[in-house]
């Protein structure tokens, strides 16, 4: 959470990138490249219908894996190769 003034806060979220390979786990990697997660299956990708402050082309979903939940902001083109990823896995 962060303060954007008079008290109120908004979620932020992490900036980063999610490398998807074939044959390997989803990696996540902070903008930095100073954090970096492998996810583990199984994998369930469900969207939250949360509208984002970072724009109309982006989605919002939850991941669930075996080491907890993760919140996903997706552009609106990676949508569909991101679910494959997460349910041929």
């Amino acid at each position: 959470m962060s303060s954007v003034g008079k008290g109120r806060q908004i979620a932020r979220l992490r900036s980063g990138q999610l490398r998807l390979a074939v044959g390997e786990e989803p990696v996540w990697t902070d903008r930095r490249g100073d954090r970096t997660a492998s996810l583990r299956p199984p994998f369930s990708l469900k969207p939250t219908g949360v509208k984002l402050p970072l724009g109309p082309k982006f989605e919002r979903y939850e991941l669930v894996t075996a080491d907890g939940t993760f919140d996903l902001a997706l552009p609106e083109k990676d949508r569909e190769p991101v679910r494959h990823a997460f349910e041929a896995k």
